[in-house]
């Protein structure tokens, strides 16, 4: 039988699980017991964006907010201690939250002297460090090429790593995360 992560199992083939009512995710990261997302449907104005996160099993009975942030989300991912979103509103960010304490915080919104756009995906790397995009900005007769960036989960380094860019949408790592 297929572990379809606490939903129903159908002739082999997983069913829709329901996160929980009320709220509009965004973006959605699996740690391996607990999933945890990005709402602002809940949030008291559309500027503010909450992480949630619940039990697999228990997602229709008790959500915990584990983080809030200005400006709304577009990506989520969970490293060993903390979970990290991206959002898109200039400026663009990268924000962090420690599930246990609730603690959340801007971790990046430039680098070096250019203020992120529209910060998109993000994905970790064996060594904790992590890889971001930026998909730039479009708009009248104007449009701002996006970026790849690697940076430290700490804060302490951002770096452009690719550059000029169309609109990059998705980032990942081989399966040896080497490129």
């Amino acid at each position: 039988k297929r572990d379809c992560l606490g939903g129903e199992c159908t002739s082999e083939k997983c069913q829709p699980l329901a996160l929980a009512k009320l709220t509009t995710p965004r973006a959605i990261a699996f740690d391996g017991a607990q999933l945890y997302w990005t709402s602002y449907a809940l949030a008291p104005t559309t500027a503010l964006t909450q992480v949630l996160r619940c039990k697999v099993d228990e997602c229709l009975k008790t959500v915990t907010v584990v983080g809030e942030g200005p400006y709304r989300s577009r990506a989520i991912t969970v490293d060993a201690d903390n979970v990290y979103w991206t959002t898109r509103e200039p400026p663009g960010s990268i924000q962090v939250a420690d599930p246990q304490t609730g603690k959340s915080e801007v971790l990046y919104t430039r680098c070096g002297d250019r203020e992120f756009r529209h910060c998109n995906d993000i994905v970790f790397n064996a060594d904790g460090s992590f890889w971001f995009t930026d998909t730039g900005r479009a708009g009248g007769r104007t449009t701002e090429n996006g970026s790849v960036f690697w940076a430290k989960a700490d804060g302490s380094e951002v770096r452009e790593v690719a550059f000029p860019l169309i609109a990059p949408n998705g980032v990942g790592l081989s399966p040896d995360g080497k490129t």
